[in-house]
């Protein structure tokens, strides 16, 4: 009972003690009467005042029947709760999975992949592309059973706090069913559910893609506070006029081909030396980051990336404990129309120079400075130390923004193809 009165008024107990040293809990408890007894003696005449009698029945409400008929108390459930606040939620799998077999419809449905699914060289489902014949080759017998079920994981970190906690970050993981016919597996209703994790948001570092490890062509831009990843003409055609405009990208012409992607048993052989734990208490201390300076930024940036393989990764996927992982030749993926949907906002905020949401601000404009490109861009310094910035040849003029305006407010689109873009457009902003 002490425990859960210092935790209900926050009083803690490292190595200090939280009640008087005279205080303690009469043997005789009883919530109607005082809680707390001085040197073992009780005062029953008198009556807690109204903040505690509120108390004293919140404390015999918890211990009621969850419902009716429950073995969990109502203050058992709010322990549990509270711990998954602060760890990791899962929710079964296998019980669901069994319940899709136990209707002939779904049952059906889970096999049309195999029964239904037409071969004839489109891409329209997970089972005409190439990782998954790729599978089916490499594994023969768990592909000889239509049933057996394929899953997607899908993870996007969100702040449910908002602007109230900037570095918290919530991650639900989806598990998206492969077996269902492409028109039910990408439902809502379709979606599991699998897991919750809790935690501080995660940034990327200079070698983000998995798949490119070594060959990540990124660069710190030491004003933006964060990786630029620059390397795109690498996948162009070897004659293609954009590899040689280097007066419109980062400075340089491109000669270097596509990167080869790092397959599954590579990435094994260069984790086989690495110690590591799984789980945020075997973690070792975090200690505290030193914050670049400029120099060091153009030295890492000068640097060919040739660092040793082991110091590309912090741990190994828990993935790999998986059988197949390191023979799956799609092991990661991205989000296309999330992409594109991050994309579309940032050129609006742009273009619109919607204040706070557009890229094309004072730091993006110092960055240019150091990377020496882009000259007509670059902020010029006024007598009293601030900065004019240029304008980039996608300004818009306030009459041109009132038109694009007024297009997104009576644009007209096919049903259910997008949400109502005309509540999102203001004149007034």
């Amino acid at each position: 009972m002490e425990d859960m009165l210092r935790d209900a008024f926050n009083m803690c107990s490292h190595g200090e003690q939280s009640f008087p040293p005279d205080f303690i809990i009469s043997e005789d408890f009883n919530i109607g009467g005082n809680v707390f007894c001085e040197t073992g003696t009780s005062a029953p005449n008198e009556e807690p005042n109204e903040e505690a009698a509120k108390f004293y029945n919140l404390l015999n409400e918890m211990n009621e029947e969850l419902y009716e008929g429950s073995k969990s108390s109502k203050l058992s459930f709010c322990i549990l709760k509270k711990e998954a606040s602060q760890g990791l939620a899962i929710f079964p799998l296998i019980p669901r999975l069994q319940r899709l077999f136990m209707s002939s419809k779904t049952a059906e449905s889970m096999r049309w992949h195999n029964d239904q699914q037409t071969d004839d060289g489109l891409l329209r489902h997970p089972a005409d592309s190439l990782a998954w014949k790729s599978f089916d080759s490499k594994f023969p017998s768990f592909a000889s059973d239509p049933r057996n079920v394929r899953l997607g994981l899908a993870a996007d970190g969100f702040n449910p706090f908002k602007i109230i906690s900037t570095s918290y970050s919530t991650w639900p993981v989806v598990l998206v069913l492969y077996n269902l016919p492409p028109w039910i597996c990408m439902k809502q209703s379709s979606f599991i559910l699998s897991m919750i994790i809790p935690g501080e948001k995660v940034g990327v570092g200079r070698y983000a893609c998995p798949c490119c490890a070594a060959q990540t062509c990124s660069k710190w831009l030491y004003n933006g506070k964060k990786f630029s990843y620059m390397g795109h003409r690498r996948w162009l055609d070897e004659n293609h006029k954009f590899r040689f405009q280097k007066t419109l990208f980062d400075g340089t012409d491109e000669y270097r081909g596509a990167p080869e992607q790092t397959v599954g048993s590579k990435i094994l052989f260069m984790l086989k030396d690495i110690n590591f734990s799984y789980g945020k208490m075997n973690q070792p201390p975090i200690t505290q980051t030193r914050r670049r300076s400029r120099d060091e930024s153009d030295d890492e940036s000068d640097e060919e990336d040739d660092p040793k393989e082991a110091e590309l990764w912090k741990k190994r996927s828990i993935f790999f404990e998986l059988p197949y992982w390191e023979h799956n030749i799609l092991r990661h993926n991205l989000d296309v129309m999330h992409i594109e949907k991050n994309v579309c906002e940032n050129i609006i905020g742009i273009v619109l120079n919607v204040d706070g949401k557009s890229k094309d601000n004072l730091q993006s404009l110092l960055d240019l400075v150091d990377m020496r490109i882009q000259r007509d861009l670059h902020p010029q310094v006024l007598p009293n130390g601030k900065y004019r910035l240029s304008l980039s040849i996608f300004s818009m003029s306030k009459k041109e923004k009132e038109v694009f305006c007024m297009v997104l407010k009576d644009i007209k689109v096919p049903d259910a193809y997008a949400s109502n873009i005309s509540r999102c457009v203001s004149f007034k902003d």
